[in-house]
């Protein structure tokens, strides 16, 4: 690597827990990653203060690597401070105010996506349409 710590933020609800094939993916991936110490995993999550214990314990039982979990309503203003370089997330409002420095992979899922039309869910908030 080139000297600079790759700091990654994952989210769990909607992202890690979305489906059996993304706790697998993610799985892989943090077993993969996390051995390097070039490489830092946060869990960043929106849960409620003081669950803390609760979320330790799922992911231990989904078998997720990481070196640190963070409780924020403020995931943005966290993501900018702790210069996360990468962030895995299935909401938009928590990477809308992210510049294009940071790496955003949104993971589908069935609070974000409609399976049947094909489409996306957004509001005016989040969303640009492009073909009017």
């Amino acid at each position: 690597m080139n000297n600079k710590k790759l700091k990654i933020s994952i989210d769990i609800d909607g992202t890690i827990n979305s489906s059996d094939t993304a706790i697998s993916f993610f799985q892989i991936m943090t077993h993969l990653l996390s051995p390097d110490p070039d490489i830092h995993i946060t869990i960043l999550t929106n849960r409620e203060p003081g669950t803390l214990e609760q979320i330790s314990q799922e992911l231990a039982e989904m078998n997720i690597q990481y070196d640190k979990i963070v409780i924020t309503s403020d995931k943005a203003d966290y993501i900018k401070k702790h210069r996360i370089s990468v962030v895995f997330e299935n909401e938009d409002e928590y990477f809308q105010s992210l510049g294009p420095d940071i790496l955003v992979l949104k993971v589908r899922e069935r609070g974000n996506y409609n399976y049947m039309s094909g489409r996306w869910y957004g509001d005016r908030n989040t969303v640009e349409l492009i073909d009017e």
